[in-house]
Formats: C-alpha cells, structure tokens, sequence
C-alpha cells in the first residue's frame, strides 16, 4: 500500500512540475502547495479538487492553457545536415537491425538473430573479435532452417532469412 501511495505521489508531483513550469510566475506556489500535500499526507480528494481550481484561475488569469504538445521545426539548413548524417549511415552497408528481438522467440534453430546482425555489422566495420563473436554462438547462420518465421514478425520488415545467408558465406 505504501509503495502505491508512493508512486501516486510521484505521478502527481511529475504532474505538478510540468504545470508549474507552464505557469511560470505561479509556479512555485503551485509546488510549493503540492508538496506540502503530499508531506501531509492528504487525501487524493484535495489534489482532485486543486487541479479544478487550478484550471479556474489560468482561465480567469486569462493564460495560454498549458498544452503538453509541441513540434519541432528544423531549419532548411539543420534539415540538409539530417539529410547528409542519413546518407552516410546508409552508406556504411549495416544491417539495420533494431534488436528488437521478435524474431528469435519463433525461431525453430534458436538463432540470436540481432546478436548474429550485430556480429555482421562489427565484420562490416571491420572491428577486432567480430569472427570470435559470431563463433561462439551455439546457433548461428548456418542453423537457419529458412522457415521465415521470423521475417513475418520483423518490423523492420528485413529479408533475415538472406541476410542470414550473407552472414554465413562472410563468415565462412
């Protein structure tokens, strides 16, 4: 019970500051309200019934109501600089596995698939140990059974069953 009330506390007091940050010059008694709540150990009536008046008073101040949602608007020049850092990644022929790892609980031959890819991207980045690493897995590329249970999970929508390929010839 007390961890409950714990994690309602800090929920609330997350709330409390992403609204006093909103409301600025109020903000700090707005904190300072809601953290004497919680030290007292009042009800979650009173926090309800201050969040209503709270409410009331940005209307009557005639404040921007606070929203919690914001876009991002890049330049044409910070856009450009997105452009190219893409374009260099993609250069650099990686597996663009995410390691999500929805692929390896259906896999019939036990494959770690991401850590399999993450082996290929070390070989393609030509880093010390990438052979080591790819050797020691007890199931690597060579165990696929090429039942595609694993492509029809993936979402990043890979071709896993050929790039399974590729890691085995390079790794040959």
């Amino acid at each position: 019970m007390i961890i409950f009330i714990a994690a309602v506390a800090l929920v609330v007091l997350a709330l409390v500051l992403i609204l006093a940050n909103l409301l600025s010059f109020t903000g700090s008694v707005l904190l300072g309200n809601v953290l004497m709540t919680i030290g007292l150990g009042m009800p979650v009536v009173y926090f309800t019934t201050f969040f209503a008046s709270l409410r009331k008073e940005v209307l009557r101040h005639g404040l921007k109501r606070p929203q919690l949602v914001y876009t991002l608007e890049l330049t044409h020049r910070e856009q450009e600089i997105i452009s190219q850092v893409r374009t260099l990644y993609q250069a650099q022929h990686r597996i663009p596995c995410t390691a999500c790892r929805y692929c390896v609980d259906g896999c019939p031959a036990g494959i770690p698939i991401p850590d399999v890819f993450a082996a290929m991207n070390a070989h393609l980045q030509q880093e010390e140990g990438a052979a080591g690493q790819y050797a020691a897995f007890e199931n690597n590329a060579s165990a696929c059974v090429g039942c595609g249970q694993c492509e029809a999970i993936c979402p990043q929508q890979l071709h896993i069953r050929s790039l399974l390929q590729e890691v085995e010839k390079a790794f040959a």
